[in-house]
C-alpha cells in the first residue's frame, strides 16, 4: 500500500485532497496529515485513446451513382435524447459556409462468433480462438440523415452511404467540401455547435474523420487552423478510500463541443463484452479550492464555457472526480455512490476508466475511453 498522505507532501497540488478526505473525521489527531480511519489505497490513471471517436471516408463513382460512405469506428455511444447528423458543407458565393442535411443508409456491423453445425464456436486451428464473423444489420435501407449510436459491444462499425442517387439528398455529397457529422436535439435543418467528426473531402478526398470542433471550410487544407483537435493528454491520480472513490486529474484535453468527462468503476475485464458490473462515479468537477465559488463546481460545461475554473481553450488544468462517503458535508461532493457490501464494497471492481461521453449520453458506459486505471487489489 502506497500512503497517499506521504504523496500529498511530495505532490502539493494533491494535499487538498488529502486533507479533505480526513477533515469530516472527529478524531484527535496532532496533524491533518495523521491517517485517520480507513487506509486509502492508490491507483495511477494512464492515457488510453483506442475509444476516441474515429473512422474514414471513402469516395466512389459508379456511372451516375456518386457515393461517400463513412465507416465510424469505434461506433459513436448511443443516446438517449437526441441523435447524430451527417451534413455536407461547402461555400456560397459570397463565401460563407453552408450547410446541408445529407441522407443515406445506416449499417450496423456485427462481430460475432463462427458456429459449427451443432451451434458450438469454430475454433482456429493455428490461435486455438474462437472464429469471429462479420455480419451485418441494416439500420435503414434510405434517406435517414440521423443515427442514435449505440452501447452494444458486438457491434464492430458502421458504414454510412450517402449517394447523389438518393431522392432525399438536396446536394450530391461527393462534390461537398467535408462531409460532417453533429449531435443535435433532434434531427435539424441547421447543424449545432457540436460538429465533431469530419474530413474535408473536396481537398483531401479519401482518408481519416478528424475528430474534435469542426472550423469550417477550408479550400487549401485538410487540417484547418480553425478546428480543434482532439487528443489524449494529461495525468491522474486516484484513491479509494473505504466506500469513497476521489480521482484528482491535472492538465486534461478540453472535451469537444458536445461532450464531457464521467468515470465508472468496471467489472472484471473478461466481462466486457457484456459490460457487467459497471458503476458510475460522477461526472467531471474543478479541484478543490479555499475560495467557495470555485471549489468543485461542475465542468458539465467545459466544452462550451471559459468561464469555468481551470478552463482554458485547449485544457482542464486541474479537476477532480470524487464521490464522498454517505452522509458526508464535503462541499459539492456527491454520496450517492452505493459500491456494495460494508466489508469489501469494490470487491466485484477490477478497473477504474475516465470515459468522454456525449452530452445526451445514454446511462449505459459508452465506447469512449480515455484513461485506464486498476482498483487497488487491497480495496477489493
Amino acid at each position: 500500500m502506497r500512503n497517499p498522505f506521504s504523496r500529498a507532501r511530495r505532490l502539493g497540488w494533491l494535499l487538498p485532497m488529502a486533507v479533505l478526505a480526513v477533515g469530516a473525521c472527529d478524531d484527535v489527531r496532532n496533524t491533518v496529515l495523521d491517517a485517520v480511519g480507513d487506509p486509502a489505497f492508490d491507483f495511477d490513471l494512464s492515457a488510453d485513446a483506442r475509444g476516441i471517436p474515429g473512422g474514414t471516408v471513402t469516395r466512389t463513382i459508379a456511372a451516375a451513382d456518386s457515393t461517400v460512405r463513412l465507416t465510424l469506428r469505434p461506433v459513436p455511444g448511443a443516446l438517449a435524447s437526441g441523435v447524430y447528423q451527417f451534413w455536407g458543407v461547402n461555400r456560397d458565393a459570397a463565401g460563407n459556409d453552408v450547410a446541408t442535411a445529407l441522407v443515406g443508409r445506416v449499417v450496423e456491423f456485427f462481430r460475432r462468433d463462427s458456429l459449427d453445425a451443432g451451434g458450438l464456436p469454430v475454433i482456429d486451428p493455428i490461435t486455438g480462438e474462437d472464429t469471429i464473423r462479420v455480419i451485418d444489420s441494416t439500420v435503414v435501407s434510405a434517406s435517414i440523415g440521423t443515427y442514435a449510436g449505440s452501447n452494444n459491444p458486438f457491434v464492430d462499425s458502421v458504414r454510412v452511404w450517402l449517394s447523389n442517387q438518393d431522392p432525399g439528398n438536396a446536394v450530391n455529397p461527393y462534390l461537398q467540401n467535408a462531409v460532417v457529422l453533429s449531435i443535435e436535439g433532434a434531427a435539424a435543418t441547421s447543424p449545432s455547435a457540436a460538429k465533431f467528426l469530419w474530413r474535408r473531402i473536396g481537398v483531401g478526398g479519401n482518408g481519416a474523420l478528424s475528430y474534435g470542433n469542426f472550423g469550417g471550410t477550408d479550400l487549401i487544407s485538410t487540417i484547418s487552423p480553425n478546428d480543434y483537435l482532439f487528443g489524449v493528454a494529461g495525468s491522474g491520480l486516484g484513491a479509494i478510500r473505504g466506500p469513497e472513490v476521489s480521482v484528482d486529474l491535472q492538465q486534461l484535453a478540453r472535451p469537444p463541443v458536445g461532450f464531457y468527462y464521467r468515470l465508472y468503476l468496471v467489472g472484471d475485464p473478461g466481462d466486457r463484452a457484456t459490460f457487467v458490473d459497471t458503476l458510475l462515479v460522477d461526472t467531471l468537477r474543478s479541484a478543490y479550492s479555499a475560495e467557495p465559488a470555485e471549489s468543485r463546481v461542475s465542468l458539465y460545461d467545459a466544452d462550451i464555457s471559459q468561464l469555468l475554473p481551470g478552463v482554458s481553450p485547449t485544457s482542464v488544468s486541474r479537476s477532480q472526480i470524487r464521490n464522498c462517503v454517505a452522509g458526508s458535508d464535503t462541499r459539492n461532493c456527491q454520496n450517492t455512490l452505493q459500491p456494495g457490501g460494508v466489508d469489501q464494497p469494490f470487491d466485484v471492481y477490477r478497473e477504474v476508466w475516465l470515459m468522454l461521453a456525449p452530452k445526451g449520453s445514454a446511462v449505459a458506459m459508452g465506447r469512449t475511453r480515455i484513461f485506464l486505471g486498476a482498483v487497488p487489489a487491497e480495496a477489493q
